[in-house]
Formats: structure tokens, C-alpha cells, sequence
């Protein structure tokens, strides 16, 4: 184990210009969640679509 250095250094090679945007924070529009009746109604109707692929599976 080594003492640490009196004095700093850089190394240009690890170095970074600029700075990250978080383009969620200045552009993101928020868009509320459909209805529950119309979620239950398309997972309704694709459970019906699988049971009848299930049904054709096993004839």
C-alpha cells in the first residue's frame, strides 16, 4: 500500500467535456392511463382470442 500523493493530477485521457441533458425533465408530456373498463375489456377479449387458439391446438 502506497501513501497518497502530496499533490493532484489529471489525466486528460478520463477526462469530460460537457454535461448530460435529461431530456425527460424538459419534454416529457404526461398522458394519464386509460380507463380500467377498457383495459378489462381488450384483456377480456384477448383471453377469449388465446382459448379459442388453445381449442385448436387441442382438437
Amino acid at each position: 500500500m502506497t501513501p497518497p500523493l502530496g499533490w493532484g493530477f489529471l489525466l486528460c485521457s478520463k477526462t469530460k467535456i460537457g454535461y448530460e441533458i435529461n431530456f425527460n425533465r424538459y419534454f416529457y408530456k404526461y398522458t394519464p392511463p386509460r380507463p380500467l373498463e377498457e383495459i378489462e375489456t381488450d384483456l377480456k377479449k384477448i383471453e377469449k382470442e388465446i382459448a379459442d387458439m388453445l381449442a385448436e391446438v387441442t382438437e
